[in-house]
């Protein structure tokens, strides 16, 4: 019995094991234009989601490089957005919260 229940874990470990995402298979290539977000004090990057021109988005990055943290750049970059959760200062009529992700981004570059 202790075989088989060590043998069991042993499968459930390389189920698991083979069901985790790879990180990088999940990026997406996003181009889009850097603006002051005021609401959040933030630099945000206006770009649209899954090829869709109907589908605008503004990702708010974690970790952009300093170089690219100001507004009226117009970037290629790798990200893979997930759901906000920065709070605004104030609210912005402007901005469609449902339209807000974050994201880490990576392979950041300016494009003509």
């Amino acid at each position: 019995m202790k075989t088989f229940a060590s043998l069991s874990l042993v499968m459930l470990f390389f189920v698991v094991a083979s069901c985790k995402k790879d990180d990088k298979s999940q990026e997406t290539t996003y181009i889009g234009d850097t603006e002051m977000l005021d609401c959040f004090n933030r630099i945000g990057i206006r770009t649209i989601k899954n090829n869709n021109q109907d589908s605008l988005i503004v990702i708010i990055p974690d970790n952009l490089p300093a170089k690219f943290n100001v507004a009226g750049k117009h970037l290629q970059f790798n990200a893979e957005i997930r759901s906000n959760t920065l709070t605004p200062d104030f609210p912005d009529p402007s901005i469609d919260p449902g339209t807000i992700y974050q994201a880490d981004v990576s392979d950041v570059k300016e494009v003509q």
